[in-house]
């Protein structure tokens, strides 16, 4: 079982890393799963192996109820919040393109 200050850390490396403009398009997923790593290494007491997170993938999806859809109104607000606070584009839109996947009222 994970500790939820272990995914907390995690998400505090990701954050850290997105608001440095580390984190890109390319790179976001690998990023984010070595950050929950680190933060299993040094928050937890045991060590979790490549072959653990493989057989758990199935167990964390069906707790998901098979799916990993999310909708704006919930990650919108936490993407707003790093956007802001990274200063790397003028504007949301900017960093967004032209897609309407992403239309969100502010």
């Amino acid at each position: 079982d994970l500790e939820l200050s272990t995914a907390a850390i995690g998400w505090v490396y990701f954050e850290k890393l997105i608001l440095k403009g580390y984190v890109v398009k390319d790179n976001r997923k690998l990023v984010a799963a070595v950050c929950l790593f680190l933060a299993m290494k040094i928050n937890e007491s045991r060590e979790v192996s490549e072959d653990s997170i493989l057989d758990q993938e199935f167990s964390v999806f069906a707790e998901l109820d098979f799916s990993l859809w999310v909708p704006c109104r919930e990650f919108m607000p936490h993407l707003v919040r790093m956007f802001e606070a990274a200063g790397t584009h003028r504007t949301l839109s900017d960093y967004l393109g032209t897609s309407t996947f992403y239309a969100y009222q502010t």
